[in-house]
């Protein structure tokens, strides 16, 4: 991932459904502090193993900035309407589709679904429902790039990283 080691830090957000981890980076040189991952409790990126084996020499660490970041997420999590930024998320790393489709997803208003096929009828790949339901499933940056609001075409919740109650909730949440 091109970081040196030490660079890669995470903090903790308690929730209903477990501790969710905020990865970031950044601060050491002057370079801007941005948040790299957002990993569900239970998901199949959770866990400190996988999270040591991806980002070596992972440590735990806060700043103003992620103190800040982490209390937006944690207000979003018990159903406050919180206003996340996109220049706060390090998607440099995001192929091209991968970038449009999680863009498209971060403008999807609180309280409305789209369907995995409409998501992709907004990117320009009207027949990408599957390539958009892949990019939704390997989200980086979940509940801030908010793909609980994405659905199956038949109304149904579809799959969830961090699992379908927690997708029911949030939308619960949003509709109060």
């Amino acid at each position: 991932m091109g970081l040196t080691i030490a660079a890669w830090k995470y903090e903790l957000v308690p929730s209903a459904w477990g501790d969710i981890t905020v990865v970031w980076h950044g601060g050491l040189s002057g370079t801007r502090e941005l948040i790299n991952e957002v990993v569900l409790p239970g998901g199949k990126t959770a866990g400190a193993e996988e999270l040591s084996r991806r980002y070596p020499g992972l440590v735990r660490g806060t700043s103003a900035f992620v103190r800040g970041f982490c209390n937006d997420l944690g207000r979003a999590l018990e159903g406050e309407a919180v206003r996340f930024s996109l220049a706060d998320l390090d998607m440099a790393r995001c192929p091209d589709f991968t970038w449009r489709v999680l863009t498209a997803c971060f403008r999807i208003p609180r309280g409305t679904v789209l369907s995995y096929g409409e998501l992709a009828v907004c990117v320009g790949s009207p027949r990408g429902a599957r390539a958009v339901g892949q990019v939704m499933a390997a989200n980086p940056f979940p509940i801030i790039i908010p793909c609980h609001r994405v659905i199956r075409s038949d109304g149904s919740l579809g799959g969830y990283g961090g699992g379908l109650a927690m997708k029911k909730a949030l939308l619960a949440m949003e509709t109060m």
